[in-house]
């Protein structure tokens, strides 16, 4: 188990992984923001490394950002043979 306290930012192996975790290590030291560090906390209570940034991954909508999305102006969904 992590519940070390270590540094979520530390364990981030990507660009949103490591936003997130320091949004949430910030979290951790405002008193006045109950809902980040009751997610924090749980955090810091999975078993692995992988385990985190697989959290980090579900909270900060990774997935959009790393899938190409098709751009209407510059690919075609129809081929044509004339």
């Amino acid at each position: 188990m992590l519940a070390n306290d270590a540094p979520l930012a530390s364990l981030g192996t990507t660009y949103n992984q490591t936003s997130f975790g320091t949004y949430f290590d910030i979290a951790k030291l405002d008193a006045g923001n109950t809902s980040a560090q009751m997610l924090r906390d749980n955090l810091d209570l999975l078993p692995d490394a992988e385990s985190v940034g697989a959290a980090l991954n579900s909270l900060s909508g990774e997935i959009y950002g790393t899938h190409h999305v098709p751009d209407p102006e510059h690919e075609s969904f129809y081929e044509c043979d004339v």
